[in-house]
């Protein structure tokens, strides 16, 4: 039931997700980092003080390297109980980054860029730490991309969840990746629109995977979120059918988009962030006329903006 999203997916920005992959390679001496052997078991290490995707990344991180090895690493926030082997995850310009990166030795522009990672690999740190493997962000979405990008690295697809695709086991899991910076997308913004979701996603959702809701509500768009992510995306225009409600009647919808830093969108004629189908009443408000029905259309308008103060959306 889960593979039939994919074709939602299948319009996703080829020359984008090219463009992030490319990497400027930087001089590197041991790029070797063993995440799992009989002697050394990583754990990862993320800012707690950082966005929250950089926690939703760290864990699922961690359930990735499960689903390779069987091993599922231990998440920490504290770097004095990073020991051994340390993947740490966050935002280069965090205070979590400093013992690991020396900004003076990052090429060009690199911390201003869009949507960038950079990883690096570091032999004793500090007297606890054997290897550091440091995957740094230039924004959360730069962060947790580099962080799928190590997914899909060690052969957990982007689309495991949603078309079912297994990862390869491994008795060991060892890196060999020279450290690099990407450079930022071509394109700023990545995304789909969930389209004619009445007769696909919109029923499995309410019958199969969210029936409290009976409805795409956020437990779903969280996994279209994550996949988003997988995917070097950034955006996305929610459902609009009439079989479905308009994303801000469930308030979790926004706060999960908002948790995985996703940029919210509407589409057709619809502006400021509104789903006339499901909430413009013309009963009620009249007709949907700007130049008959000003103050009304107005009004509908400015009360969503005030509604998603502090959500990134166009």
């Amino acid at each position: 039931m889960k593979n039939f999203i994919k074709f939602f997916c299948l319009i996703l920005f080829v020359n984008s997700i090219q463009a992030t992959n490319s990497i400027i390679k930087i001089k590197n001496i041991d790029p070797s980092f063993e995440i799992y052997t009989a002697k050394f078991q990583a754990v990862i290490l993320y800012d707690k003080e950082g966005s929250p995707l950089d926690s939703i990344a760290a864990h699922l991180l961690a359930e990735d390297i499960y689903k390779v090895t069987h091993y599922k690493p231990k998440v920490i926030t504290n770097s004095k109980d990073a020991e051994g082997n340390v993947i740490v995850i966050g935002s280069i310009s965090s205070k979590l980054m400093n013992p690991f990166i020396d900004k003076k030795l990052i090429k060009g522009n690199f911390s201003n860029q869009w949507e960038s990672y950079l990883y690096k690999t570091i032999l004793n740190p500090n007297k606890k730490i054997n290897k550091a493997f440091v995957i740094a962000g230039t924004n959360p979405r730069g962060t947790a991309y580099g962080v799928f990008e190590l997914s899909k690295k060690i052969g957990v697809s982007p689309w495991y969840w949603w078309a079912d695709v297994p990862a390869k086991e491994q008795k060991e899991l060892v890196l060999n990746q020279n450290d690099f910076q990407s450079k930022e997308p071509s394109v700023k913004y990545r995304g789909i629109f969930l389209n004619d979701e009445d007769w696909g996603l919109q029923p499995w959702a309410a019958k199969t995977f969210e029936p409290e809701t009976k409805d795409i509500g956020p437990k779903t768009y969280a996994k279209i979120f994550e996949l988003l992510l997988r995917l070097k995306a950034n955006t996305i225009w929610p459902a609009m059918h009439s079989s479905t409600k308009a994303f801000f009647h469930y308030p979790g919808n926004a706060k999960m988009a908002t948790l995985y830093n996703i940029v919210l969108g509407t589409s057709h004629a619809e502006p400021m962030l509104r789903n006339n189908v499901d909430e413009w009443n013309e009963k009620v408000f009249g007709r949907f006329n700007y130049k008959t029905n000003s103050d009304k259309v107005f009004k509908y308008w400015e009360d969503r903006v005030k509604e998603a103060k502090g959500i990134d959306g166009i």
